[in-house]
């Protein structure tokens, strides 16, 4: 006995050392086909004492020192005695549905907890939509009860079901989609309960009845972004989030024509995962970079069916679960471009996955600190090229460090920074502030109009001018100007300017010449080309009558009469 003892202590201290900067909520995972996992040690250990037996969409909850609470597949919830819990059955979500359930501790409380459930796609396109039941942990001597059930919030919705934290640090956003259109919808939750009236935000792509109800929706960590992927209409978007009011916005469509199934932010929140149902693939997206959607690194594919859920764990690692495997895969450094993926790194001791992991709450995961609000000023947006502008951080405390890049390359890490832009073209101008662990990125567009330089050769004729904004030139000689285009820049123009004599022509004075005679009109010169007032082209002209004789004699395209 005292053996046990010594290596229970052992492991919880182990436990209280790798995970001190963490809350503990998301400690116990249960999932798949009576799978589970616990992060008191690393790599995490196979649990086999799983009651659960769900197609996708699942939960689980424990406490903050790691201790289970309980865990659900959206229709039933087991207590930490793996027993069904007191009236635990017949909630309306479904174990086939995507993300079939959450858990959300009331905030401010120490006892009740918030189960959200979505209905899945077989259910008449998910006709019972998203509703909430209430856990009283307290009850049964800590068993639990649930003590109300499927309080309907909208209906109907696809298998789509985030939550993230409020800016307040305090409360919730629980946010789902609508079908038949492009609204998402957010529920605040908070210590006084659910606010039942949801903000709507009308963006992104249409979500049809039929066609993208399967796949997950995330909200990163730091509750500023959220990511959508629809499997069959073959969509992967991403959203700016706004967490003080709910509002969501800013679509950008970063893949289209595969069928994207999970989906899961870094821990630094510049990084998107996500997995190919059909492929098995997983791909990283460089959230920082100019495009988006040309950053695509493929991380794993084995071409074969059927890539599933992807998850934060509690040890800031991505976890991977592929149908019928009996190991999890784990990408190892998710903020990375390296990443380091492992396709069977936790051996779940007998137990199968299916498609999905327990839908956690990210920002449970990372330390509960205060999550700074990025921002900062430029001297100019819109400039020339080889121009210096001056970065100013304007976040308010509190912040422990920074980070600032350009286009995804960082380049200083002071409150107040130069850059030169020696090259013409549009750049991202990023900045990153963290607090502890929890961070928030700014980015801005900055113009940079390109300083030309043109060489000009022209040639004109004696008598004519060639002219260089506002410089009129008719002389052979070389001229320098700088001019200013409409956004300020220097134009340089070098001109090498030839003036070419005109040919010199002479058919001799008025003359007369006695009828029967001829006269021979000479205009010859070297190289030129000539025009007689009869059309023909010859240099000499023979005079046989009366008249006025012409001759237009074209040298260098200078031409004389």
């Amino acid at each position: 006995m005292k053996f046990k003892r010594l290596s229970f202590l052992s492991i919880f201290l182990f436990t209280v050392s790798l995970y001190a900067n963490a809350q503990l909520e998301s400690n116990i995972w249960y999932f798949g086909n009576r799978a589970g996992i616990i992060f008191n040690t690393s790599p995490p250990s196979a649990l086999i004492n799983s009651q659960m037996s769900t197609y996708e969409g699942c939960a689980t909850i424990s406490d903050a020192t790691g201790n289970l609470q309980f865990y659900t597949d959206g229709a039933t919830v087991w207590n930490k005695n793996h027993q069904i819990m007191d009236n635990g059955t017949g909630l309306n979500g479904s174990s086939a549905s995507t993300q079939s359930s959450i858990i959300l501790p009331k905030p401010l409380s120490n006892s009740i907890y918030y189960i959200f459930t979505t209905d899945a796609e077989e259910n008449n396109f998910g006709a019972n939509g998203l509703q909430y039941s209430v856990v009283d942990i307290s009850m049964n001597g800590g068993l639990g009860k649930v003590i109300s059930k499927n309080t309907e919030l909208i209906k109907p919705t696809p298998e789509k079901l985030t939550v993230a934290r409020h800016s307040n640090n305090l409360n919730y956003w629980v946010i789902t989609h609508g079908i038949e259109n492009n609204n998402f919808y957010s529920f605040l939750v908070t210590n006084t309960g659910i606010n039942t009236n949801a903000v709507i935000s009308s963006v992104g792509s249409y979500q049809n009845d039929s066609s993208d109800l399967i796949g997950y929706l995330k909200a990163s960590n730091n509750s500023k972004k959220l990511a959508s992927a629809k499997y069959r209409s073959g969509e992967l978007e991403i959203f700016d989030l706004n967490n003080t009011n709910g509002v969501v916005s800013n679509a950008l469509q970063i893949g289209n024509n595969e069928k994207f199934y999970g989906v899961e932010f870094s821990p630094d929140n510049h990084k998107l995962y996500t997995s190919i149902y059909n492929s098995s693939s997983i791909y990283q997206y460089d959230l920082l970079a100019a495009n988006i959607a040309n950053s695509k690194s493929i991380i794993y594919n084995d071409h074969s069916c059927c890539g599933g859920a992807l998850q934060l764990g509690l040890d800031k690692k991505i976890y991977y679960t592929k149908y019928g495997s009996d190991s999890l895969g784990v990408i190892n450094f998710p903020d990375a471009n390296l990443c380091n993926f492992v396709k069977n790194a936790v051996y779940l001791n007998g137990k199968k996955c299916e498609f999905g992991l327990p839908n956690i709450i990210s920002s449970l995961i990372i330390k509960n600190c205060i999550i700074p609000d990025a921002s900062f000023t430029a001297s100019d947006t819109n400039i020339c090229q080889g121009t210096n502008i001056t970065f100013t951080n304007t976040t308010s405390p509190p912040f422990t460090a920074q980070k600032w890049l350009i286009n995804g390359t960082e380049f200083a890490d002071s409150i107040y920074t130069n850059s030169t832009f020696t090259n013409a073209g549009i750049f991202t101008v990023s900045l990153i502030v963290l607090n502890d662990t929890c961070s928030d990125t700014a980015n801005m567009k900055i113009i940079v109009h390109p300083s030309t330089k043109t060489i000009l050769n022209p040639s004109i004729c004696q008598g004519e001018s060639f002219t260089v904004g506002n410089h009129i030139y008719s002389n052979t000689a070389t001229y320098l100007d700088t001019l200013s285009t409409i956004y300020g820049c220097d134009s340089i123009i070098t001109t090498n300017l030839i003036c070419k004599a005109l040919p010199e022509v002479d058919l001799g004075n008025d003359t007369s010449i006695c009828q029967g005679s001829k006269l021979k009109l000479d205009a010859t010169s070297a190289n030129a080309t000539y025009l007689w007032q009869d059309g023909s082209s010859d240099p000499i002209f023979k005079v046989t009558q009366e008249g006025l004789y012409w001759v237009r004699t074209t040298l260098n395209d200078c031409s004389a009469l």
